[in-house]
């Protein structure tokens, strides 16, 4: 029975790209190369592969180790300086007869081409997903004229490609380190190839444009839209001190609790938590444990993000109002927003928070100037399993 390994690239530093190597941005929510990472994911459930080997840069190795110590399936290796050396660190990890090997930066691959390209690759020795081109190509001459390129037999290769494993090292270690990807080495070692039809939904993120494109094809992605409601109070009295969304604001009253009493974030924290399906922050983070004894709200808050991101949960919009008699809120709401901006705010700084004070007109306890009330709602999406 032949087994299969799945060779996932993120070595690159993504100098066309800019900034933020691009395998670590986050696409709704999400790393990039975690999507990839996703479907190899599928394909260990179905048993069409066995194992995973992520070849990643040398100074992420040991991060992206702790990222996955929990998939007994999946490896990290370091990569090398070109892309030709990274894909031959992946394949000699491997253990497998056959192996796909797949560009990180491609995060809408599908199970699908993959299964085809397995089958291709048994039958025929390799197989690579192509396009047709179907732009006009041109070229610059000297002098700046502008000339036509036929089109005709001219495609464009993808990945996933499938080989034999140790046949494409073989090639590999004989290939220049300029080739530009494995189909290049494969060919120019005079070795056949099946093509498979590829999908133009099978982007390869490289420019800054690529990505805007990405952003709108993974909205097609998510699976879940939710709302969560969350509600908090905290009693009020002299000489403590007002924290709310992580701001102190000048009061001769203040909450009693036992974190820093900041009604706000405990608001929203359940807002999210309760959207997620998990457990609110009084199970995770009880008043019995002394652990949370004058707690940060807005460390808790940022620990409450990260939890459900790390299950593939993203902020779409928080909505919040403070319920509070004295003193007035007016100037210092702006500044609130800010304070939770920092945490709730997606990574480009789209502001995601809407923060609103009311006067409780002297009725119940807010308008007797006993309590503080928090009210808050927010709208979570889910796009594919988290790591």
């Amino acid at each position: 029975m032949r087994t299969w390994s799945f060779v996932l690239l993120i070595g690159g530093r993504g100098s066309r790209f800019g900034g933020t190597p691009k395998q670590y941005r986050l696409l709704w929510g999400r790393p990039l190369w975690t999507w990839s990472f996703h479907l190899a994911k599928r394909l260990i459930a179905m048993k069409a592969i066995e194992e995973v080997v992520v070849v990643a840069p040398e100074g992420d190795v040991a991060y992206l180790r702790g990222c996955l110590e929990p998939y007994p399936w999946a490896r990290v290796v370091p990569g090398g300086k070109t892309r030709h050396d990274s894909a031959l660190s992946g394949l000699k990890a491997a253990k497998s007869d056959y192996v796909l090997v797949h560009d990180g930066a491609r995060p809408f691959a599908d199970v699908n081409l993959c299964l085809k390209l397995k089958e291709e690759a048994v039958l025929n020795g390799a197989a690579v997903p192509v396009l047709e081109v179907n732009d006009a190509l041109k070229k610059l001459e000297n002098g700046g004229i502008l000339i036509t390129i036929p089109r005709e037999g001219l495609l464009l290769a993808q990945t996933p490609q499938a080989y034999p494993r140790e046949e494409l090292i073989k090639v590999l270690e004989r290939a220049s380190c300029e080739v530009r990807d494995e189909s290049e080495a494969w060919a120019k070692a005079g070795r056949f190839v099946s093509l498979v039809q590829g999908s133009p939904k099978n982007l390869k993120i490289t420019y800054p444009y690529d990505w805007e494109f990405a952003k709108m094809m993974g909205a097609c992605y998510q699976n879940a839209t939710r709302c969560g409601i969350g509600y908090d109070v905290h009693p009020l009295e002299p000489g403590r001190r007002l924290v709310l969304g992580g701001v102190e604001i000048p009061s001769e009253i203040g909450t009693v609790g036992h974190s820093d009493g900041d009604a706000l974030c405990h608001a929203l924290s359940d807002a999210i938590l309760g959207a997620c399906g998990e457990p609110d922050i009084g199970f995770l983070f009880p008043a019995s444990d002394d652990a949370y004894k004058g707690a940060n709200s807005m460390a808790l808050l940022k620990e409450v993000v990260e939890r459900v991101r790390r299950k593939g949960w993203q902020l779409v919009w928080a909505d919040s109002i403070i319920i509070l008699q004295y003193p007035k809120l007016a100037p210092f709401i702006k500044k609130i927003k800010e304070s939770l901006g920092k945490v709730l705010n997606d990574s480009n700084g789209v502001e995601l928070i809407n923060v609103k004070a009311k006067s409780a007109e002297h009725i119940d306890s807010a308008g007797c100037g006993m309590a503080v009330h928090c009210h808050a709602s927010v709208v979570m999406q889910k796009i594919v399993d988290a790591l």
